[in-house]
């Protein structure tokens, strides 16, 4: 073990602290006995080390750091650093990654003595000419974001010579999207490191030798080259007889192979081992003293390392002395088995287990266990006294539990009754959760005042969500400055849950901001929120704060940067499997409306649908709202087909619309979907007449109005409603600038004023171009595309983008043409007679028949006709026959 006194800035003031660093943790571990040489693995990984990050990633038993530690064995310039639960603090984190370094560097004139930033120290000890391989294993153990933050800044700034190696059981919270895209990010995966059966049968070694190819084969797929998998099964076959028997029977699902596996292990231990493991099995970690107070046996850290040497699935952990825990498939079995046979006795110790937690000060730890003891006096307790972790910071998965406490159980426990409100909220079921709301509301009523004042936040926070749940952002105002100045009681932990209360207001204050327009105060208070909300662990507002900054970059028009925020926001919801979250609804909101514009639109679909099932299961009216406003457009612009179901879906909502003020940002589509649906339908008079009763004042109303115009001949009218909209642009989003610039191109060219409308769609171009906005374009038709092939003859700033858009217009034609058709000449008469049956069902070579004609010549006529009236297939022929009543 090392240690270094290190002390603070202050002068006489400074605390010395001692950071001690066992020296196993700087060592290579030495490779297990049953370790298989896989060179094509040693390949992987050589060439993976050529970057300048190498992520291993992937579950626990698939032999990550038997791997390295191999292929470190054979090299001079790897420092390793095994990581642990004491690195979450800065200071031990990079002492021991210094050391690491110092294990392999001379010992010359080393820099960064005297430098306080521990990334830039590290940077300079690093010698100018020679390559090292920092390796750091388990960095899943780290969860603190500072650490994270500092590690991420390493990886940014470290200089060529660093190569850094990171092996974890999951993708850690850095940014590396930078590396990955750069091509300076090599990652070696689960599938990367699963046993081929080649592999498998090595790994086996003489047991193979009694199994025919097809067993072992058979083997390794049921295990799917899980290594832990592999040898578990190795350790059940040596007392086997009938070993191809094993194998069949082993050939099972997933849940019996492991049952049988670990019945077959557990079965052959001693009965005062098996006691002692049922005994031990609730906790996830053990320490040497809780195995006393659980097991009653004093000699329990013996026993502990004794079932880890022989290999009984439980592992030390180098995590505040010495900590043990039970592989997780091994401790699934014994609690199986202790509630089949002893479920009075697992309740005892769950209870003794979260008792144990909580005077440790592990909350989290302690309510998992107090409600599957079903300690109900306890529970109330911890969520009143830790409701930062308990009611806000609890994973996911716990929830389940949490929502089946009986419901009689809630009566005198006003904090117990809350905090399942919270789970069923958290599940979607909002009724139970409103109705268990009011039984935990008028228990609070008879409760002491310090238990009121204890779950003043809880409460009110219960209500703020509510609130924006049915759009009411005003009253989510009033309710976030009233959490603001909530009591924060108790003596648990103050200083944490003063800052989670501040992220719940800040996320929520700045959710009213991006709703009402107040980009100023929006983008800091949602920042800070999520700042706050990394350090004390409140994913749910880190993934609002996403959702909402997504929204107002969209609002900015800055349309690329505000689907990267979104995308984030995705990824993070689905890492926790958090898909129907109502805070990520936001994200996929703005994920369809980017796709939209960028006309992909079946992407944007997949997102717009997902968005308005999570709405329809928590009751989010503004995501059900806006999910039913973007697939009505994405309907449209396939085409009047889908504009009939674009407007269904629209009128399905429609309820819901009726004197609500929505957000800013969906204010304009609340206002203009229907009549741009209607236009896109043809029907021209009827959108005119939705503008009108939607009374919207000039704004996207003018827009629709003007696109209205130009398609009924009327470009004047066209041009006064876009020049009505210019004033505003300034103040309007980036998608309203482009189309009307779009607009007023068309409009111009139409009054044959060429200049004006070169200068206009070149403007738009340019616009577009800040966001990729592709829509306003191609709603444009064979109009704009006549623009565009100008622009190109005469010479553009942005050829990419028009030829890219030209490309786009002639796989489809326009939801809405913007100017009437004109024959550039006439039909002849035999082709006006093929006309006639473009209408009906009949085939090419039935109309052949009719006209006494040859198919090939219909089809000679066919060709003639859609150049003509400028479509690409039938039924826009037919169309565009009828709006020049040629049919």
């Amino acid at each position: 073990m090392q240690t270094v006194k290190t002390s603070g800035r202050g002068g006489a003031a400074r605390r010395e602290t001692s950071i001690r660093i066992h020296r196993t943790k700087l060592a290579v571990p030495p490779r297990p006995p049953s370790f298989v040489e896989r060179p094509r693995l040693d390949d992987i990984l050589a060439r993976a080390v050529e970057q300048p990050l190498t992520l291993i990633s992937a579950h626990a038993g698939t032999g990550k750091t038997a791997l390295l530690s191999s292929w470190a064995a054979k090299r001079r310039d790897v420092a390793w650093l095994t990581v642990d639960r004491d690195d979450n603090w800065s200071p031990h984190f990079w002492h021991a990654v210094e050391l690491a370094l110092d294990g392999v560097l001379a010992r010359s004139d080393l820099g960064g003595d005297g430098v306080d930033d521990p990334v830039q120290r590290i940077i300079d000890r690093l010698p100018p000419r020679r390559s090292i391989v920092l390796v750091l294993d388990d960095l899943h153990e780290i969860e603190n974001p500072v650490v994270l933050k500092e590690l991420g800044s390493l990886i940014s700034h470290a200089p060529k010579q660093l190569r850094l190696v990171v092996a974890t059981r999951a993708d850690p919270p850095l940014r590396i999207q930078r590396q990955r895209v750069a091509g300076q990010l090599a990652e070696v995966r689960a599938r990367d490191l699963a046993f081929t059966t080649a592999e498998c049968r090595d790994l086996l070694g003489p047991l193979a030798d009694l199994l025919e190819d097809e067993d072992v084969e058979s083997l390794c797929e049921r295990t799917e080259g899980w290594a832990a998998g592999i040898r578990l099964a190795a350790l059940s076959l040596e007392g086997e007889e009938d070993k191809r028997g094993f194998v069949h029977r082993f050939a099972g699902d997933e849940r019996a192979v492991s049952d049988y596996l670990l019945n077959e292990i557990f079965d052959r231990l001693p009965k005062s081992r098996r006691r002692f493991m049922l005994r031990t099995a609730v906790p996830k970690r053990l320490t040497p003293e809780l195995s006393v107070e659980l097991s009653g046996d004093p000699h329990a850290a013996r026993v502990l390392s004794e079932l880890e040497a022989a290999n009984f699935l439980i592992s030390s952990q180098a995590d505040k002395g010495a900590t043990y825990r039970y592989h997780a498939l091994l401790r699934d079995f014994l609690l199986a088995r202790l509630a089949q046979l002893q479920p009075t006795e697992l309740r005892l110790l769950q209870r003794r287990t979260a008792d144990w937690a909580w005077r440790h000060g592990d909350p989290e730890t302690a309510f998992r266990h107090a409600i599957a003891g079903e300690d109900w006096d306890l529970a109330d307790e911890l969520t009143a006294e830790a409701w930062n972790v308990v009611v806000f910071g609890v994973a996911a998965r716990d929830r389940d539990a949490v929502s089946e406490t009986p419901e009689a159980q809630l009566e005198g426990r006003p904090a117990l009754a809350l905090r399942v409100a919270a789970a069923h909220l958290f599940l979607g079921n909002r009724r139970e959760a409103e109705r268990i709301f009011q039984i935990g509301e008028r228990g609070l009523e008879s409760a002491t005042q310090n238990r009121r004042d204890a779950m003043a936040v809880v409460s009110a926070t219960f209500v703020l969500t509510l609130a924006r749940l049915q759009g009411e952002y005003a009253r989510v105002l009033e309710l976030a400055r009233e959490l603001e100045t909530q009591p924060i009681v108790g003596t648990f932990a103050t200083a944490a849950r003063e800052r989670v209360r501040r992220a719940i207001v800040l996320s929520n204050l700045g959710t009213v901001d991006v709703a009402t327009g107040d980009i100023a105060d929006a983008e800091p208070r949602l920042y800070e929120a999520m700042s706050l909300a990394r350090e004390t662990g409140l994913d749910h507002v880190v993934l609002n704060s996403l959702s909402q900054l997504a929204m107002l970059e969209s609002t900015r028009g800055r349309l690329r940067h505000a689907a990267e925020l979104a995308r984030e926001g995705v990824d993070f919801a689905e890492r926790r499997n958090w898909e129907t979250l109502h805070q990520g609804i936001g994200s996929r909101l703005v994920l369809g409306w980017a796709h939209y514009q960028w006309n992909e639109l079946e992407l944007a679909s997949e997102q717009i649908e997902k968005a308005a099932a999570a709405a329809r299961l928590w009751g989010d009216r503004t995501g059900t709202v806006g999910a039913a406003l973007l697939d009505a457009l994405v309907l449209a612009a396939s085409g009047p087909d889908g504009s009939v179901d674009g407007l269904r879906r629209l009128r399905g909502v429609r309820a819901q619309m009726q004197g609500w003020r929505p957000p800013l940002f969906l204010a304009a589509l609340v206002q203009t979907a229907e009549a741009r649906v209607l236009a896109a339908s043809g029907d021209l008079d009827g959108a005119r007449l939705a503008i009108e009763r939607s009374e919207v004042e000039n704004g996207d109303g003018g827009l629709v109005l003007a696109r209205i115009s130009l398609a009924q001949g009327s470009p004047t009218d066209a041009l006064a409603e876009i020049q009505a909209y210019a004033p505003a642009s300034g103040t309007r989003d980036l998608a309203g600038q482009v189309e009307a610039g779009v607009l007023e191109a068309v409009a111009k060219q139409e009054l044959n004023d060429r200049a004006g409308a070169a200068v206009a769609i070149e403007s738009a171009l340019g616009l577009a171009e800040r966001g990729s906005y592709r829509r306003p374009f191609v709603d444009g038709g064979p109009s704009v595309r006549g623009l565009l092939v100008e622009r190109v003859r005469h010479g553009t700033d942005h050829r990419a983008l028009v030829a890219e858009l030209i490309a786009a217009l002639e796989r489809r034609s326009a939801s809405t043409e913007l100017t009437l058709p004109e024959l550039l000449e006439p039909l002849s008469d035999r082709e006006q007679a093929v006309l006639r049956y473009l209408p009906t069902m009949m085939s090419n070579a039935e109309i052949a028949s009719e006209l006494f004609l040859s198919v090939n010549t219909v089809k000679t006529h066919l060709k003639s006709i859609y150049r003509k009236l400028g479509a690409t297939r039938r039924r826009d022929a037919v169309e565009r026959a009828r709006r020049v009543e040629l049919l």
